[in-house]
């Protein structure tokens, strides 16, 4: 990748984390001046007529611009999305951004300067509370457009030892003998996951704001917990790390290290390159069914192992053909030890 779109890049992640530090940074600078509740709604330009717990609006505004900081940052420098994927995927947290900061910039200081929420009149800043949603238009903005050039890097690229010279072609078979380049690595990103885990994320502020509003939030705390654990799992399938060597193939979670899945050589048959369809292997995610086993992040590229005992484990793998051949190679040279 050239500098220059790297540091457009890296610019619009700068523009998906102002958000969270805008807030953050407009809460200790008026911690002492809020009151207790704040102003959610209005019908026109008029005084409001909704107010929500000023602590319940914080928090849900950190976790908005949060999940839009975490996903800005995953969506440009993880995975295999098309230039348009990953400005689309970047505009619609930007929204999510958007919206925390109107819920939470605009009633704050209008409420410090009325002195009180009853006391607001919303006037010109209805101009303001409508544009701030549109907020991911700057960062979707602010990212290349072109897809990245033949031989060069881009935002969110896989990285291998074993990568192909031009885009779509396998690289010749002696590029792959064990002991002159024996190992591929590999990061692979599910979109899926990274809006399942901003859907929980959105769901549990809704959760939590009404249990701040009728006091239930300290007496049900199970749905609190299954959110995280939901989130939890949404962003340990949301990046993968793969690596291909003379250990075999291992699959790790690229954000917290987990250990998913590893298949010594010894054990492999065959393994082939092919198209996936999470349909024919039941669905995203880590999938079990008789005989059966996979990873699937999305539908497209990837790779079945053919276990000696019968059963099959597929992975959802850019450039699949690369590490099928260095895998079968690796355990032909193994067997013939």
């Amino acid at each position: 990748m050239t500098h220059a779109p790297r540091l457009r890049a890296i610019v619009a992640i700068v523009a998906l984390i102002l958000p969270f530090v805008a807030i953050l940074m407009s809460w200790m600078l008026w911690s002492q001046q809020l009151p207790p509740e704040l102003a959610s709604h209005w019908s026109g330009t008029g005084a409001a007529d909704g107010f929500l717990p000023t602590t319940g609006v914080l928090i849900g505004a950190l976790i908005a611009t949060a999940v839009t900081a975490v996903g800005g940052i995953l969506a440009c420098f993880v995975g295999n999305l098309s230039a348009n994927a990953r400005r689309n995927t970047v505009f619609l947290l930007g929204l999510i951004g958007g919206v925390g900061m109107a819920a939470w910039l605009i009633p704050v200081p209008l409420t410090i300067q009325a002195g009180s929420s009853t006391d607001i009149v919303l006037g010109w800043w209805l101009v303001l509370l409508i544009l701030l949603p549109l907020y991911g238009l700057i960062p979707a903005a602010l990212l290349p457009r072109a897809v990245r050039a033949a031989g060069t890097s881009s935002v969110g690229a896989t990285t291998s030892t074993a990568a192909p010279d031009r885009a779509g072609e396998t690289p010749e078979r002696a590029a792959l003998i064990p002991g002159e380049n024996d190992t591929f690595t590999a990061t692979s990103f599910g979109a899926i996951f990274v809006w399942l885990m901003a859907g929980l994320f959105v769901f549990g502020v809704l959760l939590c704001g009404i249990g701040l509003i009728d006091g239930s939030a300290a007496e049900n705390p199970i749905g609190f917990v299954a959110l995280a654990f939901g989130g939890f799992l949404c962003a340990a399938f949301s990046v993968i790390r793969v690596t291909v060597d003379a250990r075999g193939l291992r699959i790790t979670s690229g954000l917290f290290g987990i250990p998913l899945k590893r298949i010594r050589l010894e054990h492999m048959a065959d393994v082939e390159g092919t198209d996936l369809r999470p349909s024919d292997w039941g669905g995203w995610g880590y999938r079990m069914t008789s005989g059966r086993s996979a990873i699937i992040l999305r539908g497209g590229p990837g790779i079945v192992v053919t276990l000696t005992n019968g059963k099959l484990f597929a992975l959802t793998l850019p450039n699949p053909d690369v590490p099928a051949e260095l895998l079968n190679a690796l355990r032909d040279k193994q067997l013939s030890v």
